[in-house]
């Protein structure tokens, strides 16, 4: 199987390093810093594609003045996009080298709206292992990676919602815990969560079972295998310099378009009370 992630990154000369990125949201001017494994994954999708805001219902304008929870929040470019708008940004992330960015990046943008929590979202409050995978979005509590581990502390959806209450948009990416997390959900707590948004890892469980289960508690569910580009927006992301990602990834994703090539082994879910 090719690996694109390998290819990309030595295309675009990835070295192990941390890059300073700008960009510009609701004239707001924003900078942050990403490790450069990031370059074809955070970055394309969080900043250049948008997929999380794919439909017009989840566009992080429509937020203001609410309450997101970002769990996988990594160094945070999707949680600083939601502080531009939202009441209050939760955002959550496990690694403590992605957490420390992440609180970096809140510090030095003023995004005092952004409270950033140094844990894992799972079934139940415990300390879990996590493995570090191959590149900083890809660290599991699921996968055996041949790697650094660390101790973690868990937290679950109802400490979530006990401490801060409703939750009018959820978004996560936590390569592959979302099986554990909704087998386990006491079902009254997805009366508390308005709006959702997940990247599903398809190889971890039964998409189906998710479904049902979301359907069957007042969701009304789509979903789409990636990649995702959204092509009109009510409000503008400007991403400042990045050409050759740009290129590249304008190049890849029309490709894709022409030749329908979708990576099935992932799926974004929406899912939005009726």
């Amino acid at each position: 199987m090719i690996d694109v992630i390998r290819i990309t990154n030595y295309i675009l000369r990835v070295k192990g390093n941390l890059l300073r990125i700008n960009f510009v949201v609701e004239g707001k001017n924003y900078r942050a810093f990403v490790p450069d494994d990031q370059l074809f994954i955070a970055i394309k999708d969080v900043l250049l594609n948008r997929e999380y805001e794919y439909i017009p219902e989840f566009e992080l304008l429509n937020y203001k003045g609410k309450r997101v929870v970002d769990v996988g929040a990594h160094v945070g470019l999707f949680s600083l996009v939601a502080s531009t708008f939202a009441k209050e940004v939760i955002s959550i992330e496990p690694h403590p080298l992605n957490f420390k960015l992440l609180e970096i990046n809140k510090i030095i943008n003023n995004a005092e709206n952004i409270i950033p929590l140094n844990k894992a979202l799972w079934s139940e409050k415990t300390n879990l292992e996590l493995h570090e995978g191959a590149h900083t979005g890809s660290h599991s509590i699921l996968q055996n990676y041949p790697s650094k581990k660390y101790l973690v502390q868990s937290m679950t959806l109802e400490e979530i919602i006990d401490e801060f209450g409703r939750i009018d948009l959820l978004k996560m990416d936590i390569e592959g815990s979302e099986f554990e997390i909704f087998r386990k959900l006491d079902a009254n707590i997805l009366r508390e969560i308005k709006h959702l948004c997940m990247e599903i890892h398809l190889q971890k469980g039964d998409i189906s079972w998710i479904i049902n289960f979301l359907t069957s508690n007042g969701f009304k569910i789509e979903s789409f295998y990636p990649p995702l580009v959204k092509k009109q927006a009510e409000y503008e992301i400007e991403v400042k310099n990045l050409l050759g990602l740009k290129v590249l990834r304008n190049s890849i994703y029309s490709l894709s378009s022409l030749t329908g090539m979708k990576d099935k082994v992932l799926m974004i879910l929406f899912g939005r009370k009726e």
